[in-house]
């Protein structure tokens, strides 16, 4: 049995610490993170420690969403606990941020006593020490969380009878873990794998306390990094035993037992797998027990609430209508908040903890601390208590042992990703929710709540999700536990990562951060309804940080400027219909081919208004009166005029929404509407739409208005790698026409389904060349890398795309009246043709072929004309989305195919 080394003399090295074995490959797919993998793994440095102390040797492996470590569970007496850490690591010349790197000292409550940041590191080793000079007795829990791919992270620490190491999730075999490692199974257990990643199968046996080989399968996953191991009719409250001894440099991952792996059966008993039983059942850990006491010890009379007193008509001195309209309206603070109040307290013992709202608690939180004059709950104890009881439910559900809210079922899920919704976990409640009554919890509810958020947060330190969104709500936990708990450390989280999200600094070949162009990279593209989701989430956090005393006027200048490029970029599809509602494309879209551009939810553009002129030129012109009170019964916020906030609350007072509701959807608000209004606010800016004639050029965008005609042309994601599938659609067709007579009168529209392209004649929804191949096959434009030219500059450019084995050419001509577009395409192809989608016409005013070949567009005030050859043109009947298509066939000789388009009287 291998097992640290307990050193006598200084001058000793134990032999493990002078070779690396090879280990484990990264096992994501592109989603690690801020971690960068060292390119070989770094040399590990000799530790000597002195008698009475031990060393444990550990190497980083990355599983999806970033997540790494490993810790020690150690029986130690009551005294000084002192720990040194060595970390040798590889640092990478570029990278794009330093990934957060945490030594930490859990007591046997599950608190973090001491945290000692590790991530600025300059020197391939270098050691770091953590302290307690008066400590209880009992199981500590010593972690390295974080680091690189590949790192060698060396504990000191003091000598323990009984001690285990296990993986944060994944542990990777050095000759310090046990090669007979001994695993507790708690009672119950019905199913038990263990994950295997690298080497071939059979590198990990596990075997019954009297030796025999269990009848395990070895299963390869789909994408071919990882064996499993299942292990059929595992011992409740018994032990198995992994045999190691063929495992060297793998790593390893125990998925329905603690993974804690131990040198002896004695060890594995006592320590039971760092689980702590009370109340007649086992919990993941000593918070999560801890959490669900809270829970248990909360009377119906402690969360008891009154009904909601309030009365049937508005007072006529209300000091800010539309501050008080937030509780009203189908997602406002008091949406369905009945059913969350009716919910049975007698019933928060059974410990069936399933199905709550990841935002329940930051709903009821902001709700508590609301001070509106109409808000019937400010200040109510019992809903600071059930803020309290939501945020702990929904942690002791997904909590395991070593803080990570990991997915409920991961034998249904993916162990390669074993936390997916902990963004919104943290961001939501978990962390997001505790600021807002942090001052009003007695003092143990607020320890405990403090504990919590600062665990998933040292967890979630570097977590950025799959996406950019997730990353924000993630950086929202953080700079929320910051406000709730004091501790520096999070808004140094916070404030880093931000840095590095607005500055791209993934690059625009990613998933993370804002594009040159100023939308926020979704699946390697831009997204309506998540860059809505980003603009919200990062305008939120401006509002929250930059009134702190310790922000940095530099960062919040940065988050200014981002928010001002995203709405830049969306002001070019800030586009109207004929009846004045907002419309926009859907076609590059990358992640919701259902959503247009620039989306359906502009909460974000509403916290900005009183920030940036182009947001409150689209709250007064788009999101104003005439159209606002129908949003405003869904978003509340959508009534930005006193005149529309009353009316909303008179409604709301009469219908009283929240009692019918069966969902509570305050939790949807982020406490943006707490912050006082600036006295001085910008002067609305000038709309594209508005403009009597410009030109707007950004990275991969161009629009243009002049005669009356808008155009919009977004034709290519600027910096993605060469061969980068592309889930949207673009290419050089028109994404969008627009005059102030006929609204949006041609949209490009992604086809039906999620794959991002048409799979027929059909499904062309979109501005593109569509046509048969050589081969028989259907190929359409927009889905390729295109290039944008100026054959004279502000006048003349042009869009080059391969299609077919052939060359596609979008010319365009910017006249003083109008423009002209003229398409080339020649290749091995047979019936290619040129779709434009047109939208929103119908009756009298809508798009007609005329005898002449021209398709005209007469509306009340003005017309829209679309000449070119009469022969072969056809304009479709109503398709999906209320989308008409004008068909023109191309020559089959390569001869342009040119079009005059003009707005007119």
């Amino acid at each position: 049995m291998r097992v640290p080394i307990l050193l006598c003399a200084l001058s000793s090295t134990p032999a493990w610490a002078a070779v690396a074995p090879p280990l484990a490959e990264l096992n994501t797919v592109g989603d690690a993170g801020a971690c960068t993998a060292n390119a070989e793994p770094p040399t590990a440095v000799a530790v000597e420690v002195p008698q009475g102390r031990m060393a444990v040797d550990g190497a980083v492996h990355v599983v999806g969403g970033g997540f790494r470590g490993f810790a020690v569970l150690a029986d130690l007496p009551a005294g000084p606990v002192r720990v040194r850490a060595v970390r040798s690591t590889a640092i990478p010349a570029q990278e794009p941020y330093r990934p957060i790197t945490l030594l930490r000292l859990i007591d046997p409550q599950g608190s973090s006593r001491v945290v000692t940041e590790m991530t600025d590191q300059d020197a391939p080793s270098q050691e770091w020490s953590a302290a307690i000079d008066r400590a209880e007795g009992g199981i500590w829990r010593i972690a390295a969380t974080g680091g690189r791919q590949r790192d060698r992270i060396t504990l000191d620490l003091p000598a323990a009878v009984q001690w285990g190491v296990q993986g944060e999730p994944t542990l990777t075999v050095t000759s310090s873990v046990p090669a007979q490692a001994w695993l507790w199974v708690p009672p119950g257990c019905q199913r038990l794998q263990v994950e295997q990643f690298g080497g071939q199968a059979g590198a990990v046996r596990v075997l019954n306390e009297e030796g025999r080989e269990l009848g395990a399968t070895a299963l390869r996953d789909g994408m071919g990094r990882r064996l499993t191991v299942l292990v059929g009719d595992p011992p409740g409250d018994g032990l198995l035993r992994l045999d190691l001894t063929q495992a060297q440099g793998l790593a390893v991952m125990v998925v329905g037992a603690p993974g804690l792996l131990c040198p002896s059966p004695e060890a594995a008993r006592r320590l039971r797998g760092g689980t702590v039983t009370a109340g007649g059942r086992v919990h993941a850990s000593p918070l999560v027990a801890r959490l669900r006491a809270w829970i248990a010890a909360q009377t119906p009379a402690d969360l008891q609430v009154p009904p909601l007193a309030l009365p049937t008509t508005a007072p006529a001195d209300l000091a800010d209508a539309q501050r008080e309209a937030q509780l009203f309206g189908k997602y406002g603070l008091l949406g369905g908040v009945d059913a969350v109040l009716a919910a049975d307290p007698a019933g928060l013992r059974s410990g069936s903890f399933n199905g709550i709202g990841n935002w329940t608690a930051s709903g009821l939180a902001i709700l508590a601390a609301f001070p509106a004059r109409l808000n019937p709950l400010h200040g109510n104890p019992a809903v600071v208590r059930r803020a309290a009881l939501e945020a702990f439910r929904l942690a002791a559900d997904r909590l395991d042992g070593a803080d990570l809210l990991a997915e409920t079922d991961l034998f249904t899920g993916s162990t390669v990703y074993p936390v997916i919704h902990g963004f919104f976990m943290y961001g939501g409640s978990v962390g997001g929710a505790l600021p807002w009554v942090a001052d009003r919890l007695d003092p143990g509810t607020r320890r405990l709540w403090c504990d919590l958020a600062m665990a998933v947060g040292d967890r979630q330190a570097d977590y950025q999700g799959y996406e950019s969104n997730q990353w924000l709500h993630n950086l929202h936990g953080h700079l929320a536990a910051f406000r709730g708990t004091g501790e520096r450390r999070f808004l140094g989280y916070f404030e880093r990562q931000m840095r590095a999200f607005l500055a791209g600094a993934f690059g625009t070949d990613a998933k993370f951060g804002q594009h040159p162009a100023g939308f926020f990279l979704e699946e390697f593209g831009c997204d309506g309804n998540y860059g809505n989701m980003n603009l919200t989430a990062l305008a939120a956090q401006l509002l929250d940080y930059r009134r702190l005393p310790e922000a940095d006027p530099a960062l919040v200048h940065s988050m200014l400027a981002g928010c001002e490029r995203a709405l830049r970029f969306d002001s070019l599809l800030w586009l109207t219909d004929r009846q004045g509602e907002e419309a926009g494309p859907t076609a590059h879209c990358s992640r919701r081919p259902d959503s247009t551009v620039v989306g359906a939810n502009p909460a974000g553009v509403y916290l900005l208004r009183d920030d940036c002129a182009l947001a409150k030129a689209r709250c007064e012109r788009l999101l104003g009166p005439g159209l606002a009170l129908r949003h405003a019964q869904t978003m509340p916020y959508r009534a930005v005029s006193d005149a529309d906030a009353r009316a909303l609350i008179a409604q709301g007072l009469v219908k009283r929404p929240w009692a019918t509701q069966d969902a509570f959807h305050g939790g949807y608000q982020t406490g943006f509407f707490l912050h006082p209004r600036p006295a001085t606010r910008p002067p609305a800016a000038e709309l594209p739409t508005e403009a009597s004639e410009g030109l707007w050029e950004l990275p991969g965008m161009l629009a243009w208005k002049r005669g009356g005609l808008y155009l919009a042309v977004f034709h290519d994601v600027a910096g993605l790698a060469p061969g980068r599938r592309i889930l949207g659609v673009m290419g050089g067709g028109p994404t969008a026409l627009w005059t102030a007579a006929t609204g949006a009168c041609l949209l490009s529209q992604a086809p039906p389904g999620r794959k991002g392209a048409a799979e027929g004649p059909e499904q062309a929804l979109f501005s593109g060349v569509y046509a048969t191949a050589a081969d028989g096959t259907f190929v359409h434009s927009g889905k390729v890398r295109t290039a944008l030219s100026w054959v004279e500059p502000g006048r003349r450019f042009a869009i080059r795309e391969p299609l077919a084995g052939g060359d596609l050419t979008w010319d365009y001509a910017l006249g003083d009246a109008g423009f002209t577009l003229s398409v080339t395409f020649k290749a091995p192809a047979g019936g290619a043709w040129l779709t434009l989608p047109l939208t929103g016409g119908d009756g009298e005013a809508g798009p007609r072929l005329e005898a002449d070949g021209a398709l005209r567009w007469r509306a009340p005030g003005g017309t829209l004309a679309i000449t070119g050859p009469a022969r072969g043109a056809l304009l479709t009947p109503a398709l999906e989305r209320g989308v008409r298509c004008l068909r023109l066939p191309l020559a089959a000789d390569g001869t342009p195919l040119r079009l005059d388009v003009r707005a007119g009287p």
